[in-house]
């Protein structure tokens, strides 16, 4: 860029001689920033499609991830690990009998352009022993196999007394170590399964006197451990849960109707006892129903606090008071 600048001078005149004024003009060129403006120019559209490109490969990778691992997980290979590097699948996680497996899966995925395994582990130990079997004999409900420990066994039977429709259920089941792990739906579905091929036949109805003497059970098994519950509500203390699983017991292999009565303590305090004692009866008739008892044979009533057994005037009678009763009818 041109820039001009003018300055006058005056020069002294001589002996005899004029002043003489001199014009001098000066012109100075600036430069422009060209290099400045040239990496701009080159440099800033590098980085824009460099980022694009970032940015486009990072969502192809998820797509990919995401649709492998939706593969894997129908091939049966849901732990199975896999990232992407660009459209080049690293497959980790995998056990040596399934890695060719998950490989192969891997390449069927539409836009995966190689697919290497690094990283196996053992394979998995196969579940051994008798597998679960429910049968039908009689009126009675048979379960047979192999459960892995005490637990097991417990978690398996609940299940399937939860599906009996009230038949009795038989543990025929033994322990092993290596046994598969079964789910307790999987335990429901067979149950419902083997009885609808082959219902139980129905239990005779007990005779009045085979009632009295049921009620007679009950009774004596509530004295030597009342179902009990926590003050102000409807949670049963870990003996009142106890009790409810042996009345189960005394019920399960008959048809009879039975009443589950609520009761609560009078302890002054501001408290619903209607409520809290109809809550605590569909609390028992719930948990019944959970340990194989069909709901279509339970009344749950709640009697507040209008029928005490005992003073309410002292803790021991309040805690006799705080109750639920069993009565055959």
């Amino acid at each position: 860029m041109r820039s001009d600048m003018s300055s006058t001078m005056f020069e002294p005149p001589g002996p005899g001689q004029p002043a003489i004024r001199r014009l001098t003009t000066t012109t100075h060129y600036r430069r422009l920033p060209w290099l400045p403006l040239l990496i701009a120019l080159v440099i800033v559209p590098i980085a824009i499609t460099a980022l694009a490109v970032f940015v486009g490969r990072s969502s192809v990778e998820d797509d990919l991830r995401q649709r492998t691992e939706v593969a894997l997980a129908s091939a049966g290979l849901p732990d199975v690990r896999v990232d992407f590097d660009g459209r080049d699948a690293t497959i980790s996680n995998v056990a040596s009998d399934r890695a060719e497996t998950a490989k192969d899966t891997v390449l069927g995925v539409d836009g995966v352009r190689v697919a290497d395994v690094d990283g196996v582990i053992a394979p998995a130990a196969a579940a051994t022993g008798k597998p679960f079997e429910v049968r039908i004999v009689g009126d009675k409900i048979v379960l047979t196999g192999d459960v892995r420990d005490e637990n097991a066994r417990n978690a398996v039977v609940d299940a399937a007394r939860a599906a009996s429709g009230g038949a009795p259920v038989v543990d025929e089941l033994t322990f092993n170590s290596a046994a598969q792990v079964l789910d307790p739906a999987q335990v429901r579905a067979a149950v419902e399964d083997a009885r609808r091929i082959s219902p139980p036949l129905p239990t005779q109805q007990p005779q009045q006197g085979d009632k009295a003497a049921l009620q007679q059970q009950i009774n004596q098994l509530i004295a030597g451990g009342r179902i009990a519950f926590s003050p102000n509500s409807s949670d049963l203390t870990s003996e009142g849960s106890a009790t409810v699983a042996k009345v189960a017991d005394l019920l399960r292999p008959t048809r009879v109707r039975i009443e589950v009565d609520g009761h609560v303590a009078d302890t002054g305090e501001n408290v619903n006892s209607q409520a809290v004692s109809e809550q605590r009866a569909r609390t028992v008739k719930a948990r019944l129903v959970e340990l194989g008892i069909a709901a279509d044979r339970i009344d749950a009533v709640g009697f507040g606090s209008s029928r005490p057994v005992d003073t309410n005037s002292t803790s021991a009678g309040q805690t006799a008071n705080r109750r639920v009763e069993i009565i055959v009818l």
